[in-house]
């Protein structure tokens, strides 16, 4: 069976530097196929709008159009809602409220668009 939410928190290690971890999201929202759901977790303070930035930019470098952008292409589509979409849930639907997260969709399909 699954582990519940504070299992799983329970289980990762953190230390002293790392701060950000940026992954698949474990407990993924159902959403049409081509959709991938991540989450970006901070540890010790508010996810920054750069922090998201770099997120997205990495998730189109692993999909490998990242690297044949430029660097204003690359914030262009990190704000726009063609390949993205990020949100912070409300208080009171966040699974762990100590711990401030980002979700991050991408579209897969709209990478074919670039």
């Amino acid at each position: 069976s699954r582990p519940t939410h504070r299992e799983y928190f329970d289980n990762l290690q953190f230390d002293d530097r790392t701060q950000l971890r940026f992954c698949p999201n474990d407990f993924p929202y159902y959403f049409e196929s081509g959709i991938e759901h991540h989450v970006l977790w901070k540890l010790g303070g508010d996810v920054t709008d750069e922090e998201v930035a770099s997120a997205k930019a990495q998730l189109l470098d692993l999909n490998t159009v990242g690297r044949e952008l430029s660097a204003e292409r690359l914030e262009q589509i990190s704000n726009g809602t063609d390949v993205f979409l990020s949100w912070i849930n409300p208080p009171s639907l966040k699974s762990l409220p100590g711990i401030d997260h980002v979700h991050i969709l991408l579209h897969k399909p709209g990478l074919s668009r670039l």
